[in-house]
């Protein structure tokens, strides 16, 4: 399988439920690259446009955004 490589400001979804507030479909914003192809630190925020959390993930915690934007 081929992994996605993501870049500073790209729109992402959580894979899975990361906390009790970053839930599997939460959209967030590549923020920083902290080591590319294996960890990123990512602003969740909600359908009002708050930030929930500012994780540091690894690629299989996100994927692309799909447009289904969905409130933490």
């Amino acid at each position: 399988m081929r992994q996605t490589v993501f870049y500073e400001l790209d729109m992402v979804q959580a894979s899975r439920r990361l906390s009790d507030e970053i839930d599997r479909g939460c959209v967030g914003t590549i923020v920083m690259v902290l080591d590319p192809g294996k960890a990123y630190l990512v602003e969740f925020f909600d359908s009002e446009h708050h930030t929930i959390g500012i994780p540091d993930v690894r690629p299989s915690d996100i994927e692309p955004w799909r447009g289904n934007k969905k409130a933490g």
